[in-house]
């Protein structure tokens, strides 16, 4: 099934997925095969310049449309319950990737206006898809 499924469906199907739905959550149980899913790995890069590594891929989690609106009506009804790190800025509401690299440029002035040094190879991972020495630029 894919999303165009449920977009021309019948109005009776987003009645009947809605009370599936809130039995879900009135019974407390929501189906195991909700949660499966399987990774694709895909490049990061159309470079076929060079013999690819592992790095170069990036893995996607395919799981079912009616899974994923699931968890989508789940986290907009409830989403002021849930509590979530003050450390975590991706996947939350008016967060993006420019206050995490803000942050990670505050604490790396902190550490070097105090004569300590940084490495910062692990930001590669995070910041995947970004010119890295741009996060360093004033």
């Amino acid at each position: 099934m894919s999303v165009e499924h449920l977009i021309y469906c019948h109005p009776v199907v987003v009645i009947l997925l809605c009370k599936l739905f809130n039995f879900f959550v009135s019974s407390g149980h929501i189906p195991a095969s909700f949660a499966a899913s399987y990774t694709v790995s895909i490049p990061k890069t159309n470079s076929h310049c060079r013999q690819l590594t592992l790095d170069d891929f990036r893995g996607i989690s395919i799981r079912p449309i009616i899974s994923k609106l699931c968890e989508l009506a789940i986290l907009q009804r409830f989403s002021s319950l849930f509590e979530t790190s003050d450390s975590q800025f991706l996947f939350k509401r008016n967060l993006s990737c420019s206050h995490v690299i803000y942050n990670v440029r505050n604490v790396i002035e902190n550490y070097t206006s105090h004569g300590s040094t940084v490495n910062e190879h692990d930001l590669s991972k995070a910041f995947d898809q970004i010119y890295h020495y741009a996060i360093m630029l004033s």
